[in-house]
């Protein structure tokens, strides 16, 4: 469980987010910040109401858009939006608040049977969201990739800061190759890259699915031995059909829940093309770090 903050609100949030969205959202007097020592946007607890509020730079519409797709078109457990609001590169949403605990606190307690069972749910939860296709790789909105291969520090000046929307993989790949040039510093590139750049070719899927983009166990809440919710959407977008495992893997630091994303994407992985995420995934961050 998290420690409540007990700061005043307004010293909680940086940059003065509460008097820039003064106008809009109503705090209450109890109100707390619940991750007090996360880095990044802001987790606030309304316990009268029994409301989430999250707020800061980089919380966008796009990420509450997909909530609400999530729960108009499957029934995986999503909070409720009810409010949004954008100013700038900063946005909040307050939503309603889900119960249960982080499945990483709970799952080395787990009997083998209870622990299948959520992996039964789980995979039913991301089969019908994969269901769910588009017309476009981004986040939705028509709004910019959120995949993890444009989200690493780039070592040269780029005239924008994103990338995408794409509407075909051709586009989406092309992505894939900027990404890879604009993390070398200038005038560096060599063979290795020219063969990783060959191999990006090579994939060539034009199905396009909704995607999570960070499912690992602390977004995951399980109450009374069921998945209670599924959090933190502001990764979420339409992509390659790939992105959801390699990105779900990639963040299962634990040797268990990594073979058990194994298992919950069984039949619909393909090795090769893993492989090439991987190395490319790798590769850019060889000379930022990060």
């Amino acid at each position: 469980m998290n420690t409540y903050d007990t700061r005043p609100l307004e010293e909680a949030l940086p940059h003065n987010l509460a008097l820039l969205f003064a106008n809009e959202i109503l705090l209450p007097d109890n109100a707390r910040d619940i991750c007090p020592k996360k880095i990044g946007p802001r987790i606030i607890s309304f316990p009268d109401t029994k409301q989430i509020l999250k707020i800061g730079y980089g919380i966008t519409r796009s990420e509450a858009e997909a909530m609400l797709l999530v729960a108009s078109q499957t029934s995986a457990p999503v909070a409720r939006v009810d409010q949004v609001g954008e100013i700038g590169d900063s946005g909040y949403i307050l939503m309603s608040q889900l119960e249960g605990e982080p499945l990483a606190d709970v799952w080395p307690n787990l009997s083998l049977e209870a622990k299948d069972s959520l992996i039964q749910e789980l995979r039913g939860y991301l089969q019908e969201w994969r269901t769910l296709r588009g017309d476009y790789y981004g986040a939705l909105g028509y709004q910019p990739c959120q995949d993890i291969f444009f989200k690493h520090s780039p070592m040269r000046k780029k005239s924008k800061s994103c990338y995408g929307p794409y509407k075909t993989r051709v586009e989406y790949n092309a992505g894939l190759k900027s990404a890879l040039e604009m993390s070398r510093p200038p005038e560096t590139f060599d063979t290795r890259d020219e063969s990783l750049l060959q191999n990006i070719e090579t994939l060539q899927d034009p199905d396009i699915v909704f995607t999570h983009g960070d499912l690992h166990r602390d977004n995951i809440l399980v109450k009374d031995g069921k998945i209670s919710g599924i959090l933190d959407w502001g990764s979420a977008g339409y992509s390659i059909k790939d992105r959801e495992y390699y990105e779900a893997r990639s963040r299962a630091r634990n040797p268990e829940w990594k073979a058990t994303i194994d298992s919950i994407f069984a039949g619909e992985t393909d090795v090769k093309v893993y492989s090439i995420l991987e190395e490319l995934d790798r590769e850019l961050v060889v000379y930022s770090g990060f």
